[in-house]
């Protein structure tokens, strides 16, 4: 039932920041313990046995999705065999279309930059007892909020279009093609 009135208030915003959150960087090789969504200034935590029943959210093309790094996502919604439709917004592809000659565009960076606060130490990192799901909530509810400021950055340098035409379709491709791998002749190589 929390999950249905979630997807009610994800529709009626029409819109939601997510993150997996994985036992690890690799989504191939580690467990999904769960998605944390923010909706408006909402934080959820939806745990791997309910996360099934949340996936229908990701073919609606009217919600637009945003988060950092959202490659990660999209892999753990690929290897569920979930089609995305969402409009999709990357922070942390965003902030380097404004700043490409930086490589300051990890989480921390973006929101002391774009909001001029600082994240918790270890926010988004796994603890000694796991992903600290309060941390990555946390972190992405101030990603969030970045979201309206570097659409606005990205309408006054031109980059809007390209971010939404060229950026990102490109993460669909990219995930899937890190998920494919590549095939590779170990004769031929050695």
């Amino acid at each position: 039932d929390e999950v249905k009135d979630l997807l009610e208030k994800i529709k009626k915003e029409n819109q939601f920041a997510c993150k997996a959150a994985v036992n690890g960087k690799d989504v191939l090789t580690n467990d999904l313990l769960g998605l944390v969504v923010i909706v408006k200034d909402e934080g959820c935590f939806i745990k791997s046995g309910l996360v099934e029943s949340f996936l229908p959210i990701f073919i609606d093309e009217k919600v637009e999705l945003f988060g950092h790094d959202l490659k990660l996502l999209i892999k753990v919604l690929l290897l569920k065999k979930q089609e995305i439709k969402n409009s999709l917004f990357d922070v942390m592809v965003g902030s380097y279309l404004l700043n490409p000659g930086s490589r300051a565009h990890d989480s921390a960076s973006v929101v002391l930059k774009v909001l001029g606060k600082e994240l918790k130490v270890g926010s988004g990192q796994e603890s000694l007892f796991g992903v600290d799901v309060k941390a990555v909530a946390q972190e992405l509810f101030l990603l969030s909020q970045t979201v309206f400021e570097i659409k606005k950055e990205l309408i006054k340098t031109d980059n809007l279009g390209l971010m939404q035409k060229i950026e990102m379709p490109l993460l669909l491709v990219l995930a899937q093609m890190e998920l494919n791998g590549v095939a590779v002749d170990l004769e031929m190589l050695q």
